[in-house]
């Protein structure tokens, strides 16, 4: 099972460092409103290993993803493989349809409406945000794909799996175990 999702648009700016300064005071910085252009990011994640693919794009279009897909090929391990997608116009195009169907081994699983907290890809992207461009000046688009390709890499050195649900709890040790007999 493979979560898919797009994050985006991403601005190229200065992007600020959430940590504190170190005597203690908030970090000051001169804030910086000018836009140096934007990218969509298409990732997707395989939630039982952690293992995480990004592809950037210049724009959120029916071609990009299909490139996106494209790219799925290498990354998901042999087998069948079901792709968890929102509800998005573009994930269920005609294009996308066409592409599933000369690819037997995917299968595309649609969430409800009003469920993208189920897509686990949705807690990846505030990490991957954190980790990759926090604290950098990016004032192109190319500043960004370095940041958020070089983010991945970073966690796909040692990946964390995204699963849902606690571990069950240990089981308790008596001291003494009581059996009664009637």
């Amino acid at each position: 099972m493979i979560c898919l999702d797009e994050l985006g648009p991403i601005a190229a700016r200065r992007y600020p460092s959430p940590s504190w300064s170190a005597d203690a005071h908030r970090p000051h910085f001169r804030p910086d409103y000018t836009r140096h252009g934007y990218r969509w990011a298409f990732g997707a994640l395989a939630h039982r290993s952690g293992a995480a693919l990004v592809h950037t794009a210049a724009s959120r279009d029916t071609a990009a993803w299909l490139h996106f897909l494209d790219g799925l090929e290498a990354f998901t391990p042999p087998g069948e493989a079901y792709l968890i997608m929102d509800n998005l116009s573009l994930h269920w195009s005609v294009e996308t349809m066409l592409w599933n169907w000369g690819h037997p081994r995917f299968h595309f699983v649609p969430l409800p409406k009003a469920a993208a907290w189920l897509n686990l890809i949705e807690g990846f992207w505030k990490i991957l945000g954190q980790r990759a461009l926090a604290g950098r000046d990016c004032m192109s688009t190319d500043d960004i794909d370095h940041a958020l390709h070089a983010g991945v890499c970073d966690w796909n050195r040692q990946p964390t799996p995204f699963l849902w649900g606690r571990p069950p709890k240990p089981r308790r040790q008596l001291k003494r175990q009581y059996v009664y007999r009637i």
